[in-house]
């Protein structure tokens, strides 16, 4: 008997003291585990060439974001850096619906099979081609008809 009266005292006092370390600011530390270092990825200057296009998305009720991405020609999507024209960063509105040259800094690694590639700032933004009608549609070309036959001779 005498026995659990003293755990139950020990328990108590454990948890008033871990409390009271808490209150301090020091308690939280104390009861965490320390988390592991990983080293920071090195950002890689990257070159991409597609077309870019903007995407608005509900973030909040009432509240909207536009996102940007390049589409490659293979398909593959890249979401841009936000745009931060008012901090002296780029417009991308400029560019919507054109075939454009992004280099930037960025990650890019195959995971499963896949291409993953995270831009994180974009260093310049250059037009390469044709710009289509409406943003984010893929360039369209109307085929060219052949010309018409010659008309044969007249006749007597």
């Amino acid at each position: 008997m005498r026995w659990i009266t003293m755990a139950a005292i020990g328990t108590v006092l454990a948890l008033a003291l871990q409390a009271q370390a808490g209150k301090e600011g020091g308690g939280a530390d104390v009861l965490r585990k320390p988390a592991k270092e990983r080293p920071k990825p090195e950002l890689k200057t990257l070159t991409l060439v597609g077309r870019i296009s903007k995407v608005e998305k509900q973030a909040d009720p009432g509240e909207t974001v536009a996102l940007y991405l390049l589409t490659e020609a293979s398909g593959h999507q890249v979401r841009l850096p936000a745009n931060r024209k008012a901090k002296g960063g780029t417009d991308l509105d400029e560019f919507l619906g054109q075939e454009v040259q992004v280099t930037g800094e960025g990650l890019e690694r195959e995971e499963q099979g896949r291409r993953l590639v995270l831009l994180k700032k974009i260093v310049s933004i250059q037009k390469t081609g044709v710009t289509s009608g409406s943003p984010g549609a893929p360039a369209t070309t109307a085929p060219v008809a052949p010309p018409p036959p010659p008309a044969p001779p007249a006749q007597p």
